[in-house]
């Protein structure tokens, strides 16, 4: 897979770096200094999708390894298998090849051409957590290249959390992609074709907030908003709409609703985004498929939330759907108090 022919002055547009690529020098404080690596991906239709993300915490001498994979192309159950760890020694990360390795399994990012082109490849088992095979531990093996299609895209340094942090880098970015491979689960490969996004941020985090996001990708146009609604502070909307031209996010308003009972799913959300040259999109989330993961490790003070990640169809206000013409796909997640 061949990146779009882009300048490297446009593909740095927005301050990052080739060598933003690699892990950074963290600051010994806080406690809660993070650096990770997310990649999300689907096909055009949204029956295979996945996720992953590879963090650190160094202040507290630990990583974390997730991967949740979705299989809806077959005729019977959809099935989610999935690894999630987020408590491995940080001893097993190895810095300049961007690997975790463990007697169990090995996650590894491999950039090919920085900000351009990488290899992302796992080898281990995972538990099928619904379908036919739920229950089952199954053997794993993902070997993805990941295209940059545009300009990496970031809000700039910002939320250094203490004097301690004064001169060590923080930011963050977040990419659109092509993403193409083969998805091994228990059989033979599966090839796959399809979308995504990657992110990479390092610095300080707080995870006790909620929050809504939403990454999509359709016919000319990528799109990715946000809310986020920290205590004590203020909501803070932020994301991008790429089409002819790029331009930020201003607004944004997600409704959600959500299953009764002790799943809580969504099930269906509206999504309003005003962008800073005033237009206006509008239109709901249809779940194609979702699961719930485990962020109690990041919670401190402890404050139990409901995070959800969810394969959706985007379904916009004055646009009729054609048959010929492929759907609006993505990942949406929530994170929210419990009641």
């Amino acid at each position: 897979m061949s990146s779009p022919k882009i300048s490297l002055e446009e593909l740095t547009r927005f301050g990052i770096a080739p060598e933003d690529e690699l892990f950074h020098v963290h600051s010994s404080r806080p406690e809660w200094w993070n650096e990770s690596f997310s990649w999300d991906w689907f096909d055009e239709r949204g029956e295979r999708a996945g996720h992953c993300r590879f963090a650190t915490f160094p202040n507290q001498d630990r990583a974390w390894v997730c991967l949740y994979l979705y299989d809806g192309a077959g005729d019977g159950a959809p099935e989610w298998i999935a690894l999630d760890e987020p408590r491995l020694p940080l001893a097993n990360v190895d810095r300049d090849e961007l690997t975790f390795r463990s007697a169990g399994f090995e996650l590894r990012y491999q950039p090919f051409d920085p900000l351009r082109t990488g290899s992302l490849g796992f080898s281990g088992r995972g538990r099928a957590l619904s379908g036919p095979r739920a229950g089952a531990l199954i053997d794993l093996d993902l070997d993805l290249e990941i295209a940059g299609i545009d300009a990496p895209h970031s809000r700039g340094v910002r939320n250094v959390a203490s004097a301690e942090s004064t001169g060590v880098s923080t930011n963050r970015f977040v990419q659109s992609t092509d993403v193409h491979g083969t998805i091994r689960a228990g059989s033979d490969p599966v090839e796959f074709v399809g979308f995504g996004d990657r992110d990479h941020a390092w610095g300080p985090r707080s995870w006790n907030m909620e929050w809504e996001f939403v990454s999509l990708r359709g016919p000319g146009r990528r799109l990715q908003a946000a809310v986020r609604k920290i205590p004590n502070v203020g909501r803070f909307a932020t994301g991008f709409v790429l089409g002819d031209e790029f331009t930020s996010v201003s607004e944004a308003d997600f409704r959600v609703e959500f299953e009764r009972g002790p799943q809580s799913v969504p099930t269906r959300a509206s999504l309003a985004i005003k962008t800073e040259d005033s237009k206006l999109i509008t239109g709901h989330l249809e779940p194609i498929s979702g699961v719930e993961i485990d962020l109690s490790h990041t919670d401190s003070p402890r404050e139990r939330t409901r995070f959800h990640r969810t394969l959706v169809r985007f379904v916009e206000d004055g646009v009729k759907p054609r048959r010929k013409r492929p759907p609006t796909i993505g990942w949406f997640e929530t994170n929210r108090y419990l009641e």
